[in-house]
């Protein structure tokens, strides 16, 4: 009989040491586990504070208004937040990302590449190439000298397509390499659907963006001090150094200065384009691009832009009232 309590006894004493053990070995599994886990969050943290360089992103709001609710003429358009260097959101968007042409919004990334070249403050000569540049708003003479800054404020205020060819030839010596260049830009600065032919945005076979990629463009051409400043002007006189002929440019943007909050921006017409517009305004603290692409009149794409600016207005103040 007391053999047999001793043999139960034992048999749930090593019953109870399986349990035991097994139980141990679980924790210690967990807690590697958990280890493990927290060393790869850590390790990911790391990278992207570090040699890990994020991608430009654009978040979409979870419920972007339906295109009905804000009647458009344009057949593109979009509002795109600016949240910090390569981030964005886009807070309305009616085929933002269909590819179409983009006319002379073209010009800001050719006022970019001028700038980062460190040529702006030089003078450039009028070669017969950009001097026959079709389109033109006035006729640079071949052999006349500009600085390129002038010629910047020519390409800017009234879309002068010969100052942007000009431009081209001055700071990369032909067109064909500065075209180069601009793709080449294009691609770092993450503008995927967009491909240029020219410098100026004449309509042309594979010329082409999205309103998303103006939108993305037209942010970091707002990075730029002197594509801000070209903004702010309604009239500005520029004179040939070689010639003495002063022309006095006379800017595009048909509603600078209608609202505090609006900065400016860059228009662009064409037969296959349409009216477009790119422009900055500024809210509540925030940076807001507005594009409208492809209306069939010059007052449409004006309605258009002031259509999203209140847009952006009664979001940001529906946003205040509710925090």
């Amino acid at each position: 009989m007391k053999r047999k309590r001793i043999k139960t006894i034992c048999t749930i004493l090593t019953v109870l040491f399986v349990i035991v053990l097994a139980a141990g070995f679980l924790t210690i599994k967990n807690r590697t586990q958990e280890n493990r886990g927290q060393k790869i969050a850590e390790a990911v943290e790391s990278g992207m504070k570090g040699n890990i360089k994020p991608e430009i992103t654009i978040e979409k709001e979870e419920t972007l208004p339906d295109p009905e609710s804000i009647p458009l003429y344009a057949d593109a358009a979009c509002i795109y937040r600016v949240d910090g260097e390569g981030r964005g959101t886009l807070l309305y968007d009616k085929n933002a990302e269909e590819k179409r042409a983009q006319a002379s919004t073209t010009k800001l990334l050719t006022a970019m590449l001028l700038i980062d070249s460190g040529k702006l403050e030089d003078d450039t000569v009028i070669s017969e190439n950009a001097a026959s540049t079709s389109e033109i708003y006035y006729e640079l003479e071949a052999g006349d000298v500009y600085s390129n800054h002038d010629l910047m404020y020519a390409m800017m205020l009234p879309s002068a397509n010969d100052a942007a060819v000009a431009i081209a030839e001055g700071v990369s010596g032909d067109t064909q390499t500065f075209v180069s260049q601009m793709n080449d830009r294009a691609a770092e600065l993450g503008l995927n659907d967009t491909h240029y032919v020219n410098p100026h945005g004449l309509d042309a076979d594979d010329h082409y963006s999205t309103a998303l990629d103006v939108a993305k463009l037209t942010a970091y051409a707002y990075e730029y001090p002197d594509i801000r400043e070209s903004w702010t002007y309604k009239t500005k006189t520029i004179t040939g150094e070689k010639t003495g002929n002063a022309w006095t440019l006379e800017s595009t943007d048909l509603i600078l200065g209608y609202d505090d909050h609006f900065k400016g921006g860059k228009t662009g017409t064409q037969p296959v384009a349409g009216f477009c517009f790119a422009g900055v305004y500024e809210y509540n603290g925030k940076t807001f691009v507005t594009v409208v692409l492809d209306c069939d009149e010059e007052e449409e794409r004006w309605a258009d832009t002031k259509a999203l600016h209140q847009y952006i207005r009664e979001y940001e103040d529906d946003i205040k009232a509710e925090s």
